[in-house]
């Protein structure tokens, strides 16, 4: 039995035995050069559409480059003012103290300036060591202790010995040098 769609027996039957209808050549070409020309048309609605977008791309990468450096300034510029708030805790913490001091020693009539050598955060350690500086400086003398209760005389006046010198040149020196030595 021939085989129906043996291209070499020249017959192209159904397998019934009946006639195929007749192929229309030209329609089929037809209908595959209008599929290729919608297709073509597509390709280049894409392509269009694609160009169109690539400034589009092109701005969005930019954008997106300019948010990645505007995030590092931020996360810097955050770093920098938590650095400052520290800072800034630090020096409202010292005027704070500094303060204290102050108030205690001016209600103590101690030196403000030895007092805040002296540790102590709270206003009660302050207020304890100024009263152990205030006890301190009563018990020093403020004037010298006289072995002969004043009996003695005076010393003879530095001046008297300067004027003495002969050697004129000597002379000055040694006012000069008694001179800055006894500045008030």
């Amino acid at each position: 039995m021939p085989n129906p769609t043996d291209p070499t027996t020249g017959q192209n039957q159904e397998p019934n035995g009946t006639d195929p209808a007749p192929v229309d050549w030209e329609a089929k070409y037809n209908e595959a050069q209008a599929q290729l020309e919608s297709a073509i048309k597509h390709s280049r609605d894409w392509e269009n559409k694609s160009k169109a977008n690539y400034a589009k791309a092109q701005a969005y990468d930019e954008l997106e480059k300019q948010n990645k450096a505007s995030a590092e300034q931020v996360e810097a510029a955050n770093k920098r003012i938590a650095e400052l708030e520290t800072e800034l805790g630090g020096i409202k913490e010292k005027q704070e103290h500094a303060a204290l001091v102050a108030s205690v020693a001016a209600a103590k009539g101690v030196d403000a300036t030895l007092l805040s050598m002296v540790k102590g955060d709270t206003q009660e350690e302050l207020e304890a060591a100024a009263d152990a500086l205030s006890a301190h400086m009563a018990s020093i003398p403020v004037y010298p202790a006289v072995n002969d209760g004043g009996a003695s005389k005076a010393p003879v006046s530095v001046i008297e010995t300067i004027e003495e010198i002969k050697n004129p040149i000597e002379r000055i020196t040694q006012r000069a040098q008694y001179l800055s030595a006894h500045k008030e």
